[in-house]
């Protein structure tokens, strides 16, 4: 299926070509929006014309699929980049498609879509391991850096924790600029991923430092915050943890973010119950609940764990067993 503007673009099909094809019943259009889309009538018609095409058109044709959708609007290409990506894997041009499943992951990431974001950065580097093996260049380097920290990322929000250390850390090993807003991304991923691991002095190191750099609204910051106070409260420094716990739902209070709020709730109860404050720390956790419950979560989950054993020092079975089973 393609657009019949591409199509006039890459064979020439004016609109009389156009109207004698789906006169004759070999090509079906179909109006989507502003756009005219056209299709083969037949799958046993493009099975045929599949089948007669040799891998070198075919391959031809794939490129200059590529290069007439991404000169179209180079602007606006982020809808199309992975489109355009597959076009040009297929033309055997791996080092077109490369920056352009990076694209696409990085659009990827914006939208929390984690799955896609890991299929993506596997092809990236799948690509990148079908080029030329000549000395990288300062361009690729980057690329490469950019791939690891985006594929990183979206291992460790979907709890892949020991494989989204080992990328992330690659990442900075290859010298990806730890200032920038990549290189600041890349920091609290890993250190979260640290704390995950049981790995809490290390992750304090990084993330102590990188809190102190970002400014108030950087959107990586909750996330920072969230790592250092978890790191602080496994290391035992619950007076220091119980402060970042309480900035933390401060600064999501102030910004309307409930959802922030909860998890930083979440946090403090937390470390108020390893203090053995347990009345507050009932008190918090049910607040975090109520802000949590707007979707299924592992943080909800853990929020119920935690209630559930309060439950149980209190001799409250049935309730402990009612949040178990939540």
């Amino acid at each position: 299926k393609a657009s019949t503007d591409l199509l006039g673009r890459l064979a020439g099909l004016g609109v009389d070509r156009l109207g004698r094809l789906q006169r004759n019943g070999l090509v079906e259009v179909q109006e989507e929006g502003l756009h005219k889309l056209m299709k083969l009538s037949s799958p046993r018609l493009r099975q045929v014309l599949l089948e007669d095409l040799k891998p070198s058109e075919r391959a031809r044709l794939h490129l200059d699929v590529a290069e007439a959708l991404a000169t179209t609007n180079p602007r606006r290409l982020g809808p199309l980049a992975e489109v355009v990506a597959e076009h040009f894997l297929s033309a055997n041009r791996p080092a077109r498609a490369w920056p352009l499943l990076v694209e696409a992951a990085q659009r990827g990431i914006r939208r929390n879509h984690f799955p896609q974001v890991l299929s993506l950065t596997r092809r990236a580097l799948e690509a990148a391991d079908s080029m030329d093996k000549a000395p990288l260049d300062a361009e690729t380097t980057a690329l490469h850096q950019r791939t690891l920290s985006l594929r990183g990322r979206a291992m460790l929000a979907t709890g892949r924790f020991h494989e989204a250390r080992t990328c992330l850390k690659e990442a900075l090993d290859l010298g990806l600029p730890t200032e920038g807003r990549e290189g600041r991304n890349t920091r609290a991923a890993l250190g979260a991923a640290m704390v995950e691991t049981a790995e809490c002095n290390e992750a304090a190191v990084i993330l102590e430092p990188l809190l102190q750099e970002l400014e108030p609204g950087d959107p990586v910051r909750f996330q920072t915050v969230r790592a250092l106070g978890n790191a602080m409260r496994l290391q035992g420094r619950l007076e220091e943890s119980l402060r970042v716990w309480e900035d933390g739902c401060e600064a999501a209070r102030q910004q309307g973010l409930p959802e922030q709020e909860g998890l930083f709730l979440l946090g403090f109860g937390q470390t108020l119950k390893a203090f053995g404050r347990l009345p507050e720390a009932r008190k918090s956790l049910q607040s975090a609940e109520n802000r949590l419950r707007v979707r299924d979560s592992r943080e909800l989950a853990s929020c119920l764990v935690e209630l559930g054993d309060l439950d149980l020092l209190d001799g409250s079975y049935r309730r402990a067993l009612a949040r178990a089973e939540d």
